[in-house]
């Protein structure tokens, strides 16, 4: 048998027969490329290409297929609008005329019987769904679309949504019934509410469809009939013999309705008035309003109790607990290193384990923050620091295929490096060095002709002429012609670049009858201001849900992602370039070319002259060229991500539904960094270990050759859960929702690191039989070992089985009062089952008090009462029994295991008492809405590391002894200032947080203050900043002076040990205690404008400034800053400054206190302009001629700047925070369009 394509023939199986005509409308081109007519390859990877096509064709038929289902329900346009004006004519008639109007093809079905029955039809441009529901339905006819035609048939009438069969009606006796139609818009946008339910005799008898249309039949003479929807007033309507339609019905925004959102919990959608809990719902438009390529980041500035930290890890992760997200919701309660803070984070139903880098954002329709006990318990032990539900897009049953492209051109700044306070400038480096060049600080290194210590190029030219090779003229000459230049024109010039970012997105919803599908890809092309370093990611979406009989759906879900991360330039300013020896970075004066473009060596590990004579004795060029690295670059991490899920809900006893679901994620990161035989690195292992032979050439114990470092680990989440739900409303006041249900859960990290010596890229081949066990001398001198490829695998399974329930009843839509529960267990705790499993619970009430009769307050139609109380979770990345990691000798090759911690048998989950109060409310007509909340967290049962005496063959082990407690208010406000055709709205978040320390066995050290992230003490804030009571400078001398006993004093050694209130100072917290932003949005018809405003306060930071020692100046990290500038130098300039004066040798406890004394610590206060968004709305209505149904274009500016600081400095707080050398992200600009078809 031959496999014919388009008309050729394909190499593939023999016993497959020739593909359905339907599939030639597939480019032959496609299946050219998945089919290759070469099949002489190894059977190995002949089957594996096999496998990944069969994998590509088994998606494209996922997709293919729910779309060619869709032809039967939107074939044709059905909302074409026409004109029909006829009288008294035959059915048959009728419809030819639609027929011709509409340009569509019209054929019948067993309806011959209708086709002379004679009628009236009068409709004005209205879409030809309603003109043939109109026309059909009086008569029990249906219509279908078969092909590229319309279908009319008899109707079947359903009686399931009201029982008819006391009228002994029957489908062919359908005018016994009467029919009452009629559409159904909004009075506030005039548009047509869809999914409005029309009651009668407190039952659900019909549904309007997307255009506003209702239609059902009754034997009732006369009669009334309801029509609700969420956020609007529901309204009754009466009909009798005379009056049955159709009715034009205008519903009104309902003033009493709080906000007309569903929230999502991962676990059911509930409507927002019905939840005692605390929630935050981020909707699809304010989530776009930032178009920024990482889902998380657009979050900022537009959620309540919500705020980046600024410690977002920015390494890829290779799973959840490694990822680090830099957020926290309501602060931390957990003190442990091995305690994630970040929040749990769930998309479409289950947590997401893998990096959020792999989702694209235009995929995601809303984000649900869940805050406390209430609204996140249902999560358990992995919801003590919040949920942030993700919820993707979806397509809807009976929808018309929709289409969206968002496409998006960002452009970013160089970043500016002369931000950067932790600079010296060229001329006071020098005439640093110099000084200490004359002092001898040097001395040991221009000496040593041993492992030749690197020098700068200024050491080596004051020690040429003081040697006398140059004379001190020449010398100073060239010592003069470094005064003027600084390494960042350089780094601008050569290792920076404005950057261009790339977006896009194209997304297909719809569906039929029986079937509702989504479709998105999303392509992502991004340049980092390092030159040859970016990011790509292609993502494809795709989610079916099929009704193959009634009150079954099953679900099915495809993510994919693939992005690729290149690391090329390691040139990064402040860390990329390390001299070595005694100088900490890179000298200021450091040149990369000259001015021909040149690429000029910079001294580094190896002394100057060293490395310029090492190829005249045999070695390879031994020169660090930063630009000739720079080309030689070729390091990527690539990250395959791929989920998988099924789901299947089956509804039974009209208020009962189970549901299974299923979800496997898969995640591959791999990473490659092959540095090739001229990268620095290379020329240096091989130089290393190269024997020089006196008169012959030398032998490389290290081949010539590329090192090849690859890595790999593998992330497999496999989550199960079966849940069941029930739904009920009695007598239109009492409404009972219920759920429950239990998931299993196993996660595993597997992965390895190999390096490759000796490597050829050309023929990926490599040097293995290498001697890593014996010490052999290296050059220039001392002992070592070739390093091994190493051949360990690490990695860890953890499981999960867990019960859950929860429980809402509401009465009369006033009170309502929730119950929730959990219970949780893992593999991580160990002996005793009780401490394997946690319960967690939450309850909660609502009060809505302005549905009570006696509420009269007429200007506040809208108040709502809300609170909760209950128990979320932490959980432990740890073990409870003795753990450690095992590795082989590199010497001996015997089994060891290291980094042993002990057991602790009766290690228990940490737990997050959560205490919640809530207030929401609203003005008429909602021209002031908002919600008022105040919380409190209590963390019980905390980790921490608890000292055990040395005898036990531990240092510590791990104890639930620590206890915190946060307390704040989060207030949320929104007002319509301006209505009309111009509008003004505001929106403000107002946040306060207080933390503190309960109990914490930790003692302070000298050390322990200096802490970046501050130090947790007992009674003072989790992030407490500590400092040394300033005391000026001594008028002598220069020196810094503190307390002690009350007195001042310069004993350093005894002051930075003194932990007492007498020298050591609480400052405040690091974290701002107060928080949020005021967002203003202007609107003129099709013209908006936003912009939205950051503000902190209430917290302190430490400034970085200059070390005392004169010598750490020149060789420790961290040790430079412009504040050497204004060092105190003669007596009196201690009214002017103070900053110390600057000595040497060096006095470590001085430095120690200067540089950790109060007279450092400021205000971070701080205004700042986040963003300005402008945009611009065209649609059908405005344009009729416009090919798409609505397309919005717009520019965002990000990274403005800040509007007001309280220090005097100049200073971010934010980026000083984030250590040495940090500098502001530069100022972004983004222009793009979104398009709906």
């Amino acid at each position: 048998m031959k496999i014919y394509f388009m008309g050729k023939l394909l190499p593939f199986h023999p016993y497959v027969r020739r593909p359905p005509a339907a599939l030639n409308q597939v480019p032959y081109a496609i299946f050219k490329t998945l089919f290759k007519r070469n099949f002489k390859m190894p059977i190995r990877p002949f089957l594996q290409l096999a496998f990944k096509r069969i994998c590509l064709i088994a998606l494209c038929l996922f997709v293919l297929i729910p779309l060619t289902q869709t032809n039967k329900a939107f074939g044709q346009d059905l909302s074409k609008l026409i004109s029909v004006d006829v009288t008294d004519k035959p059915l048959k008639d009728v419809l030819t005329i639609i027929g011709k109007k509409a340009k569509v093809g019209i054929i019948y079905s067993n309806v011959s019987g209708n086709l002379n029955a004679k009628l009236s039809l009068h409709e004005t441009n209205q879409p030809l769904k309603k003109v043939l529901t109109d026309l059909l339905v009086p008569l029990d006819l249906d219509f279908d679309i078969i092909g590229n035609r319309i279908v009319i048939k008899s109707k079947i009438i359903n009686t399931e949504k009201r029982d008819l069969s006391s009228q002994n009606s029957s489908p062919t006796d359908g005018r016994n019934l009467k029919l009452v139609h009629g559409t159904i818009i909004s009075a506030e946008t005039k548009l047509p509410l869809n999914g409005a339910s029309i009651y009668l005799d407190n039952k659900i008898i019909a549904q309007t469809d997307p255009s506003g249309v209702f239609y059902f039949r009754t034997s009732d003479t006369t009669g009334t009939f309801r029509i609700v929807f969420i956020g609007y007033a529901s309204q009754e309507i009466s009909f009798d013999q005379r009056k049955t339609g159709p009715f034009n019905i205008t519903l009104i925004p309902d003033q009493t309705s709080l906000n007309e959102v569903v929230i999502s919990t991962g676990y059911q959608n509930i409507p927002k008035e019905r939840s005692s809990g605390s929630y935050d719902l981020i909707d699809n438009k304010l989530l776009n309003r930032n178009p920024g390529d990482n889902i998380l980041n657009r979050l900022s500035g537009i959620a309540s109790g919500l705020r980046f930290n600024g410690e977002a890890n920015t390494n890829i992760a290779t799973g959840s607990d490694s990822r680090f997200l830099g957020i926290n919701i309501r602060g931390v309660s957990t003190l442990s290193g091995n305690v994630s803070r970040d929040p749990l984070i769930v998309v479409d139903n289950f947590p997401y384990e893998g990096n959020l880098s792999n989702i694209n954002p235009n995929d995601v329709e809303n984000i649900t923050i869940l805050k406390d006990a209430a609204a996140a318990s249902i999560w358990g032990a992995r919801s003590g620091n919040g949920v942030i539900v993700i919820t993707t897009k979806k397509g809807r049953k009976n929808q018309k295929m929709s289409v969206e492209v968002n496409g998006t051109l960002t452009f970013q700044n160089k970043p500016n490096l002369y931000y950067d306070r932790n600079f010296l400038p060229s001329s006071d480096y020098i005439a640093l060095e110099t000084d200490l060049f004359k002092q001898g600080y040097f001395n040991t290194a221009i000496n040593d002709v041993s492992y030749w210590t690197p020098v700068s190029p200024v050491v080596d030219l004051l020690a040429a002429s003081q040697a006398g090779t140059i004379s001190q003229a020449d010398a100073a000459a060239r010592i003069n012609s470094l005064m003027n230049q600084d390494v960042r024109r350089d780094y601008e010039k050569y290792i920076y670049r404005k950057s261009v970012n790339q977006q896009y997105s194209i997304g297909m919803r719809g569906g039929s009858e029986q079937n509702a599908y989504t479709m998105s890809l999303g392509y992502v092309n991004n340049q980092n201001p390092l030159i040859r370093n970016g990011f790509n990611r292609l993502t494809v979406n795709a989610q079916n849900v099929y009704t193959p009989i009634t009150n079954l759906s099953i679900t099915t879900g495809l993510n994919y992602s693939r992005n690729v991360t290149a690391l090329n330039n390691a040139l990064n300013y402040g860390t990329g370039i390390s001299v070595g020896g005694n100088i900490a970075g890179i000298y200021p004066y450091a040149q990369f070319a000259d001015n021909d473009g040149n690429h000029l060596a910079i001294t580094k590990d190896y002394r100057a002259s060293y490395a310029t004579k090492a190829t005249s004795s045999g070695l390879l060029n031994w020169l660090y060229k930063p630009l000739d690295e720079l080309g030689f670059g070729d390091n990527t991490t690539t990250v395959n991500d791929l989920v998988l899920n099924i789901a299947a809900t089956y509804r039974f006893l009209k208020h009962w539904n189970i549901n299974l679901q299923y979800q496997n994620e898969n995640q591959q990161v791999g990473g490659r960094n092959y540095q090739n035989k001229d990268t620095y690195a290379a020329r240096t292992l091989i130089n290393q270990f190269t024997k020089l032979n006196p008169g012959a050439s030398p032998t490389y114990q290290v081949p010539v050759g590329g090192i090849l470092n690859l890595s790999n680990n593998q992330l497999i989440a496999n989550n199960g859960r079966a849940q069941l739900n029930y739904d009920q409303t009695f007598d239109n006041k009492h409404e009972i929702t219920g759920l429950a249900g239990a998931e299993i859960k196993q996660l595993q990290n597997i992965g390895y690191n190999r390096n490759l010596l000796g490597y050829d890229d050309e023929f990926g081949t490599a040097v293995q039989n290498l001697n890593y066990s014996d010490y052999v001398l290296i050059n220039p001198s001392g002992y070592g070992v070739i390093p091994s490829p190493g051949g360990n695998i690490y990695g860890s399974t953890n499981r999960y089985l867990s019960y859950f329930a929860n429980l809402a009843y509401t009465y009369d839509s006033k009170y309502t009062l929730t119950a929730s529960g959990r219970k949780d267990g893992s593999n991580i705790f160990g002996v005793k089952t009780n401490d394997r499993v946690t319960p967690l619970w939450s309850i909660g009430a609502t009060y809505d008090i302005a549905r009570e009769k006696f509420y009269k307050i007429d200007w506040l139609p809208s108040l709502r009462l809300r609170a909760s109380y209950g128990f979320n979770g932490n959980v432990y990345n740890g073990s409870a029994y003795v753990t450690g990691r095992y590795g082989a000798s590199q010497i001996t090759g015997a089994t060891a295991i290291l980094n042993l911690t002990a057991p602790n048998p009766e290690l228990r989950w940490e737990k997050v008492k959560n205490i919640n109060w809530g207030i929401d409310f609203g003005t008429i007509n909602n021209r002031v809405t908002g919600t008022i909340e105040y919380y409190i967290k209590d963390g019980k049962d905390l980790i921490e590391r608890i000292p055990l005496f040395s005898s036990s063959g531990f240092l510590a082990f791990n104890g639930n002894a620590a206890s915190t407690t946060t307390k704040g208010f989060d207030i949320t406000l929104n007002s319509k200032n301006i209505t009309g055709k111009f509008q003004w709205i505001t929106s403000l978040l107002f946040s306060t947080l207080k933390d503190k320390v309960v109990s914490y066995d930790q003692s302070l050290t000298n050390t322990s203050i200096q802490s970046v992230s501050g130090m947790p003490v007992v009674g003072r804030s989790i992030y407490g900043l500590y400092s040394y009571k300033w005391a000026g400078l001594d008028p002598t001398n220069g020196d810094p002076q503190g307390y002690l006993n009350g007195k001042i004093s310069k004993d350093y050694t005894t002051i930075i040990n003194n932990f007492n209130s007498d020298s050591l100072k609480y400052n405040g917290s690091l974290r701002p205690t107060v928080y949020g932003s005021i967002r203003n949005e202007f609107s003129y018809g099709p013209l908006s404008l936003s912009a939205n405003i950051g503000f902190e306060f209430g917290y302190f930071f430490r400034r970085p400034s200059t070390s005392i020692n004169a010598a750490d100046i020149i060789s420790a990290t961290g040790s430079q800053n412009i504040d050497y500038q204004q060092r105190w130098k003669k007596p009196g300039d201690e009214a002017l400054t103070n900053v110390p004066s600057v000595i040497y040798p060096s006095n470590n406890n001085r430095n120690t206190f200067y540089r950790y004394s109060s007279v450092l610590v400021d205000k971070a206060d701080n205004i700042r302009l986040l963003d300005v968004r402008f945009a611009y709305v065209l649609d059908k209505n405005t344009l009729k001629t416009l090919p798409f149904k609505k397309i919005e274009v717009f520019a965002y500016a990000s990274n403005l700047g800040i509007i007001w600081r309280a220090n005097k400095y100049g200073i971010d707080p934010d980026i000083s925070a984030l250590g040495f050398n940090s500098i502001p992200t530069p100022f972004t600009m983004a222009i793009g369009f979104n398009a709906n078809f």
